[in-house]
């Protein structure tokens, strides 16, 4: 049963995010700066606007997000063995964070829907993207993958420590798979949606807005699939000698990548959309 303590622990973390979002949607002008100068756009107050409106409700919904997943796991704790106890935190903060970015563009795509006719201007994910970064998505799935078939030939079964079985392994590959086509196909819908005709201002900052939403969705998509492959590579740390050792090493890496990867692809910089510095010299 659950005492007094525990309802006001859990009040406490439920209403954390919520504070926290509410914070997040004040405006931060500095912050507007900072995202235009990445972008490398001369705004005008139609369009700082726009790009103000994106950012408090983008970032107050990705930090909410986040934080529902580094909370959950402690309530959980809580209601079940009465501790706190934080299990595969950085994995459900990345997925609230993901969750988070994906509500902020259902709420920001039906409250900015505007009349008029569409703009038919061809666009590719690689010009909001860098291509290293699609290469790395589509990688890290793509070895995900490969490692159920390595699994499915290795001697593991003989092993007196204990061994996921080649089910559960499997369900690592099927998890890094999902997780790319997801953030992948929700990019490209990001990408081709239809813009309204408007200024070339207002043009300007919603090739930045999209490209700074196909950076978030990066961000946490390859952090997750960092996480999938360096807990899959962490299974064969049981090999004997060097070669366990070394697999420890690069297992330890990728989940410090993942923190990187999250971190760095959501920071303001490196957001120049090639399609509209491609217009804007021609």
């Amino acid at each position: 049963m659950i005492g007094p303590v525990e309802l006001t622990v859990l009040a406490i973390l439920a209403a954390v995010p919520v504070a926290v979002h509410i914070h997040g949607l004040r405006s931060h002008p500095g912050q507007v700066d900072r995202r235009a100068k990445s972008a490398g756009l001369a705004l005008t107050p139609d369009s700082r606007e726009a790009l103000r409106r994106y950012l408090v409700w983008s970032r107050g919904w990705r930090t909410a997000g986040a934080l529902v997943g580094f909370l959950l796991p402690i309530g959980y704790s809580m209601l079940t063995d009465r501790q706190f106890f934080i299990d595969n935190g950085l994995v459900l903060i990345l997925t609230g964070y993901l969750l988070g970015a994906i509500v902020a563009e259902i709420v920001l795509n039906r409250s900015g829907q505007r009349a008029g006719a569409a703009l038919l201007v061809p666009r590719r994910l690689e010009d909001y993207l860098p291509g290293y970064v699609i290469v790395l998505q589509r990688g890290l799935a793509a070895i995900s993958a490969a490692l159920v078939g390595v699994y499915a030939i290795s001697p593991f079964p003989n092993f007196d420590i204990p061994q996921p079985d080649l089910r559960t392994y499997a369900l690592y590959g099927a998890a890094g798979v999902g997780v790319w086509i997801v953030v992948e196909s929700l990019q490209r819908l990001i990408v081709s949606r239809r813009q309204p005709a408007v200024a070339a201002d207002l043009l300007a900052v919603n090739d930045a807005i999209r490209s700074l939403s196909v950076h978030s969705l990066a961000g946490a998509g390859v952090g997750l699939l960092l996480i999938v492959v360096g807990t899959q590579v962490s299974v064969f740390t049981a090999l004997d000698g060097m070669t366990g050792w070394t697999l420890a090493l690069l297992s330890a890496l990728l989940y410090f990548s993942a923190l990187f990867f999250w971190l760095d692809l959501t920071k303001p910089h490196g957001h120049r959309v090639e399609r509209s510095r491609s217009q804007s010299v021609t």
